[in-house]
């Protein structure tokens, strides 16, 4: 029975031991594709077609090129015509990253807003922040 004892905490510790290995690696974020991701959720923010069927939602993926970013979905929901989801560098846009955050951010809501934008149903960020 104490043979059993051991050798259980042993196979556990050797479960834990292998997740303290953390592997890193640099991502660029054009050698990303979204196309799994446009097939789930039918939009491809790189068509000039994609907007949310109404007339004031002009947001396109082109615009995101300022700001380094990339538009993933653009959609209408409950109460709002021009929803999107977007990723932007982390280096940039993160508080943890960048001082001047506030002033980036405020650019990148300012100029959603101006296309129509009025509802963000996710947004991330890629990369890390630059050492």
């Amino acid at each position: 029975m104490i043979r059993i004892s051991i050798l259980t905490i042993a196979l556990f510790s050797s479960f834990s031991a292998s997740a303290e290995y953390v592997m890193r690696i640099n991502l660029d974020k054009q050698a990303i594709s979204f196309k799994q991701y446009y097939d789930n959720v039918g939009a491809n923010p790189e068509s000039d077609n994609n907007t949310a069927t109404d007339p004031s939602c002009l947001i396109k993926n082109g615009d995101f090129a300022l700001f380094s970013g990339q538009l993933l979905k653009v959609s209408k929901q409950d109460g709002f015509s021009c929803v999107v989801d977007f990723i932007v560098p982390k280096s940039v846009f993160d508080s943890e990253c960048n001082s001047n955050h506030s002033e980036v951010n405020t650019a990148l809501w300012d100029m959603m807003r101006s296309k129509g934008v009025d509802g963000v149903s996710s947004f991330g960020y890629y990369g890390e922040c630059n050492s």
